[in-house]
């Protein structure tokens, strides 16, 4: 069994066409990142059942990405700030640097970016901000 190591993802945004989208920029300091997939689940319970019953919904997802902050041209800042509800975009997101494979797969999808925190911390601290980028569209798995 082989297990993973996380250490080395990527996270480009803003790639165009597709599928899979191409272009786009690495997201700079990248420190962690979080794919939540997740589908609605609808109570279908009558009476007379004993237990729950669910139906699975509309499928969700949703990716968190915390960075160190960098205010430079074309850094962090520069890339997340101008797109906080903003036009639909891509992202994606692959475990590691490496090329595409069934070891390596990405995820991608259209999104929106929810949320950005430019500024958070306390005195002495290293800024890291959070960004969570919000389903538009299917998210697609590729091992190609």
């Amino acid at each position: 069994m082989a297990v993973a190591k996380f250490y080395d993802a990527v996270v480009t945004i803003q790639g165009t066409g597709g599928p899979p989208p191409t272009g786009g920029t690495a997201l700079p300091h990248v420190r962690s990142v979080t794919l939540n997939y997740s589908a609605n689940m609808l109570d279908i319970t009558e009476m007379g059942n004993a237990t729950k019953i669910n139906l699975a919904g509309l499928l969700e997802w949703s990716f968190d990405v915390e960075c160190l902050q960098d205010y430079a041209a074309s850094n962090v800042d520069a890339l997340l700030f101008p797109l906080v509800g903003a036009a639909a975009f891509y992202i994606q997101v692959k475990p590691t640097s490496g090329s595409v494979s069934a070891t390596n797969p990405q995820f991608y999808g259209l999104c929106v970016l929810e949320s950005y925190d430019p500024l958070s911390g306390s005195v002495g601290d290293v800024q890291m901000p959070k960004a969570s980028f919000k389903s538009a569209g299917t998210l697609t798995r590729s091992a190609t």
